[in-house]
């Protein structure tokens, strides 16, 4: 690549910073209308400057839950996505244009509380709904609830303090194409404020261009295009098919702000559930534990703490081992360590012609490991049970590999 063509590729992907990193994430709800097997979807890439996660296991007032933690004495008391024992997953989005915020200081950061209480407290979607009313006026949290069960169900809930409205996503007049996409503002929300804008047209583009090419929303989809999207809205641009740079060593710093997955992308996940009847260990958590763009993918099914994969445990006092590795890699993507460096991103290291790059080499363990599990989950599926020791020899296998991953990428 040319220095005119690095210059040129520069201007193209210029764009205005309009958001803070805390909690500013992007996420979507597809109920079985959308996906070509009945099963509904959740997905949401966390954006935090709380960078160190973890993957944590707990026994709830009701139910085993799972659900990404941040490293740090907030383990034990919030969680930012999961799913428990009876099927239920829940994630939110902070939301930015809603009314309480100096009524409520802090309430956009503490819907994690909230969503740990309903993963050990309800079984349903319906359950969810009788503790949003049971908590109405002293619930510290504006966000957009993303919630599927083993039911069916599959809606948004915003929600403030005081009130909380829902958004069906299997109601086809209140989501005609079977999904509902949420980033940092709320419909019910005021029209001039929020964030993150430009990251939900991109995610409605992603998802219309879907539907329109394959026909449904698929947990692949989610994990291997739309969480990895370098397709900006705004911009028109798409760096998969722009100029590549030559190498991982030709370094191309680019502006990179507004993407899907950003430096502050931390975690990443999809929830696929269970169609009405089906067991319920069936649900599967797609788990990117770091930045989507560094981090390959590893499923997860709800079992205890200690049965939860060892390199994706963490909590109080250190994030999970393969949360660090995607750290530690971090850099080589963005090489610009101060100032505004989370806004500048080698091309180079993330894409290149040759085929080197982070998120090229991230991808190809994804389709290895989606290869590898789509079996497994066709046969625990026609068994109507998951068999507990072939996941875990799974498990063992992604884990292997993925420190081989990171070891070569050293």
């Amino acid at each position: 690549m040319t220095r005119s063509m690095r210059v040129a590729l520069g201007l193209v992907a210029a764009v205005v910073v309009g958001a803070a990193a805390a909690e500013a994430c992007t996420s979507a709800v597809v109920s079985g209308r959308a996906t070509a097997d009945g099963r509904p979807l959740l997905w949401k890439q966390r954006d935090t400057e709380t960078l160190p996660n973890a993957l944590k296991g707990f026994a709830g007032e009701r139910f085993r839950f799972v659900g990404v933690v941040n490293a740090d004495s907030s383990a034990a008391e919030q969680v930012w996505m999961g799913a428990n024992e009876a099927g239920l997953a829940v994630m939110n989005t902070a939301s930015y244009n809603m009314d309480y915020e100096p009524a409520w200081e802090g309430s956009t950061e503490r819907g994690g509380a909230f969503m740990l209480r309903a993963l050990g407290s309800c079984a349903t979607a319906a359950e969810f709904e009788r503790l949003l009313d049971e908590t109405d006026g002293e619930r510290e949290t504006e966000s957009n609830f993303g919630v599927i069960d083993a039911t069916g169900a599959a809606a948004y809930y915003e929600a403030h303090p005081f009130a909380w409205v829902k958004f069906d996503a299997t109601d086809p007049l209140v989501a005609p194409d079977g999904y509902l996409i949420r980033t940092n503002f709320s419909a019910t929300g005021a029209d001039d404020r929020g964030f993150g804008f430009i990251r939900h047209e991109t995610a409605s583009e992603l998802f219309v261009w879907e539907l329109a090419t394959a026909g449904a929303v698929t947990a692949d989809f989610l994990i291997l295009e739309a969480a990895r999207s370098l397709r900006h809205s705004l911009l028109g641009t798409d760096l998969w098919r722009g100029p590549r740079p030559r190498d991982a060593g030709d370094r191309t710093i680019i502006p990179f702000n507004d993407y899907v997955a950003r430096y502050y992308t931390v975690s990443a996940m999809v929830v696929e559930g269970v169609r009405p009847g089906e067991d319920a260990s069936l649900t599967t958590l797609w788990t990117v534990l770091g930045c989507p763009l560094a981090t390959p993918v590893f499923p997860v099914w709800v079992d205890g703490d200690a049965d939860l994969p060892e390199i994706l445990r963490g909590g109080a006092e250190a994030e999970a081992r393969l949360n660090r590795a995607s750290l530690d890699l971090k850099p080589r993507l963005w090489p610009l360590g101060k100032g505004s460096g989370p806004n500048y991103l080698d091309l180079a290291a993330l894409i290149n012609a040759a085929g080197t790059g982070v998120l090229q080499r991230v991808l190809a363990e994804d389709r290895r490991t989606l290869a590898e599990t789509r079996p497994l989950l066709d046969a625990w599926r026609q068994a109507g049970a998951r068999d507990e020791r072939a996941a875990r020899r799974l498990q063992a296998r992604i884990a292997e590999r993925l420190a081989a991953f990171y070891g070569s990428a050293d």
